[in-house]
């Protein structure tokens, strides 16, 4: 069976974020990130500076409604490269029909990571995925309604990613948002 990467659709408000000009769907959990002298937090490669750093005590939900939870620190990792939204860490699969991940965190899950991405200027490059953007995979699972968009088996399901990491979806040129979609490794062919 081959693993490929699909996309989840998912449609979601947009709520003030406690890092001043930071929207919360631009931030990354910083609770198991390294804090280093000066405060700044290491999230995976990226050095996010102290000013980029705030308390939370919510997560907020597709609705764009927000949800109690532990307090715990964000920082605002897409204000220093492009971020690409996981709709669950990279080793957990999505659970049809739920708003949770499953399988063992432990073991990498293997997946072609190879996406084509639109620049401002038109032209198509191929990135990849973990090592050409930064991965935001500690969202709240936007909904348990998912519509896969498989384009490699289905034709009516091709979509674009430009280079802002906004999704173009060719079948009727609606563009959403980082918030209205995420990607996951999805189980695709036989």
């Amino acid at each position: 069976m081959q693993l490929g990467l699909v996309t989840m659709l998912a449609i979601a408000g947009i709520t003030a974020a406690k890092i001043p000009g930071c929207d919360y769907f631009d931030t990354v959990d910083l609770s198991q990130s390294k804090r280093l002298p000066n405060g700044s937090y290491q999230y995976e490669k990226l050095i996010i500076p102290a000013s980029l750093v705030g308390e939370y005590d919510y997560e907020i939900l597709e609705t764009g409604h927000k949800e109690s939870v532990a307090r715990h620190l964000r920082g605002c990792a897409c204000h220093l490269g492009t971020c690409i939204r996981f709709c669950c860490h990279r080793n957990l699969f999505l659970v049809d029909g739920e708003r949770k991940c499953d399988g063992d965190i432990s073991k990498a899950i293997e997946f072609d990571p190879i996406i084509n991405i639109t620049l401002n200027d038109g032209t198509q490059v191929r990135r990849h995925v973990l090592q050409d953007f930064i991965i935001q995979q500690d969202l709240p699972v936007p909904c348990a309604s998912h519509d896969h968009l498989d384009a490699e088996n289905d034709e009516s399901h091709q979509w674009t990613l430009l280079e802002n990491g906004v999704l173009r979806l060719q079948f009727d040129d609606a563009e959403l948002s980082k918030q209205e979609y995420c990607l996951q490794p999805h189980k695709i062919g036989t």
